[in-house]
């Protein structure tokens, strides 16, 4: 009988051992600076185009000190971030850019800012290969303007909702421009008395237009405490008008920050955070076309502060979420992430950044290789940076 020697035996067998521990573990995903500027750079949000480049936008203090300037980077696949490139300085005070990519794969952006003390939404535009675009100030009226999201439509139209004051509270607004047009007068969405705040968009298979926001009412405070809040839900079919604005949350507290989006079926998923059972839950709302809204907690039996959602569907419409959490009411804050096959259950919660002493305000898109993408502002470096990582590959 052959024998085998033993540094041979023990070779293989730690071998065998390292691959059935590697096999049972996870690999943490890894996390990119994006930003690394020496000032805090905040407000990150994601898109990506049909080749899955991904493409980003920020505010960020570096150049203006206690201000803010418009930074853009992009990632084509299977390649690093380029260095951010600079798109706004002229405002001084920009603020929440949101960008979207149309069927060109051409960049759209806006953002607010103050011109003469107060807040008007800015746009520029990107093609594909191309340059940024001189800067456009949209809304130009004599109130403030601010906290845009735009979306563009399959067919090259682009949609942008925002809030602005109305004498006696914000509203909604809307307006469009058609491929090759121009912008539309802004329509007034919400019409309530009040604050209406943080409008987010998205337009389904069929061109129908869903836009949800969070509403104060200021005539239900009764005392030292803030105004209830709630999430609203409007909805605008390609060759017809505006539906009346619904309250999809209907609860005691306050309901705020809402996303949406919507899957390939036309079912609307929306997600807010909300404290009536405080402290903050995340709740998840889907309504498919023709029924009535179902609504549950998802983060309920998750001991601390979750909130500040934000959504994405993939090609399967799988649902994907990421976060904002805390363990209680102190400590720092971490980006969590969590999945929902369709039809299935929500995966157990993941802990993407894992980080200290702050993560939070979370970005998330799916690119068309079905891969997964978030973002956020992270303190870990002594201020605030960009951090992006990929789930999935």
């Amino acid at each position: 009988m052959k024998k085998v020697a033993l540094p041979i035996v023990w070779a293989l067998l730690l071998g065998l051992i390292i691959y059935l521990v590697a096999g049972c573990q996870t690999a943490l995903p890894i996390v990119t600076n994006v930003s690394k500027t020496v000032k805090d750079s905040l407000g990150a949000h994601m898109a990506v185009d049909s080749q899955g480049t991904l493409h980003m936008a920020w505010f960020d203090a570096t150049i203006t000190g206690g201000g803010g300037d418009i930074f853009y980077s992009y990632k084509p696949p299977g390649k690093g971030w380029y260095s951010p490139a600079l798109i706004a300085s002229e405002t001084k005070w920009a603020r929440n850019p949101s960008l979207t990519v149309d069927n060109e794969d051409a960049v759209h952006l806006v953002w607010y800012g103050p011109p003469d003390g107060k807040h008007d939404i800015f746009y520029a535009t990107k093609p594909k290969g191309g340059d940024w675009s001189p800067t456009e100030n949209l809304t130009q009226s004599d109130e403030h303007s601010q906290n845009p999201t735009i979306v563009a439509d399959p067919e090259g139209g682009l949609h942008l909702v925002y809030e602005e004051w109305t004498g006696i509270g914000r509203d909604v607004f809307y307006m469009y421009k058609p491929k090759g047009g121009t912008w539309s007068e802004p329509v007034n969405i919400s019409n309530q008395k009040f604050n209406s705040s943080q409008p987010d968009l998205a337009i389904d298979s069929d061109g129908t237009i869903h836009v949800v926001w969070w509403h104060e009412d200021l005539r239900a405070k009764t005392g030292p405490e803030e105004a209830p809040s709630e999430v609203f839900y409007v909805y605008k079919p390609r060759f017809g008008d505006w539906s009346e604005p619904a309250n999809i949350s209907n609860n005691i507290g306050r309901s705020e920050q809402a996303k949406l989006a919507v899957d390939s079926e036309n079912k609307v998923h929306v997600v807010w955070h909300d404290d009536t059972a405080a402290p903050w839950d995340i709740l998840y709302a889907t309504k498919a076309p023709g029924e009535e809204w179902y609504v549950v907690s998802l983060t309920a039996e998750i001991d601390g502060v979750c909130a500040v959602p934000a959504i994405a569907i993939d090609h399967k419409d799988g649902v994907h979420l990421s976060f904002n959490f805390k363990s209680g009411y102190e400590g720092p804050f971490e980006v969590f992430y969590t999945t929902k096959a369709k039809g299935g259950t929500w995966s157990k919660v993941q802990n993407l950044s894992r980080n200290h002493p702050n993560s939070n305000d979370s970005t998330i898109v799916i690119d068309p290789a079905g891969k997964i993408h978030v973002a956020w502002s992270d303190e870990s470096p002594g201020h605030w940076d960009i951090y992006a990582t990929t789930l999935g590959g």
